[in-house]
């Protein structure tokens, strides 16, 4: 098994950069746009990198579902580093472990269904 460790970061840090200015123009069509409950613009970045990552990977059911975990993991680490530098985009990423839990969990279902659409697909 091989991972493709600069499509995992390419997919995290795009998907990172699309929550950022997602959030930035949020803040300002905020009062236009209907939110859903629970789901943050945060939760769909690191849940696309998953998904990013499986999209463009040649690889098979495990080597995908681990990608897509590492790229969840960085776009939600890229959100904790907004965080932390004061960029407030309405991007709720918390604490470490909360954000490597949403990166790992999130991710993971990212990169699932990818892989389920890949395997319907062919």
């Amino acid at each position: 098994m091989t991972i493709n460790l600069r499509l995992t970061l390419i997919a995290g840090l795009m998907w990172g950069v699309v929550a950022l200015v997602l959030g930035l123009a949020a803040r300002f069509v905020g009062r236009f746009v209907p939110s859903i409950e629970g789901l943050t613009l945060g939760t769909y970045a690191v849940m696309f990198a998953g998904i990013h990552f499986v999209a463009r990977n040649k690889g098979k059911f495990i080597e995908d579902l681990v990608g897509g975990i590492i790229a969840g993991i960085i776009a939600a680490l890229f959100l904790l580093l907004l965080q932390m530098i004061g960029v407030d985009v309405t991007v709720e990423a918390g604490n470490l472990a909360n954000v490597l839990l949403q990166g790992v969990i999130v991710g993971a279902a990212g990169a699932l269904g990818m892989v389920l659409i890949k395997h319907i697909k062919s």
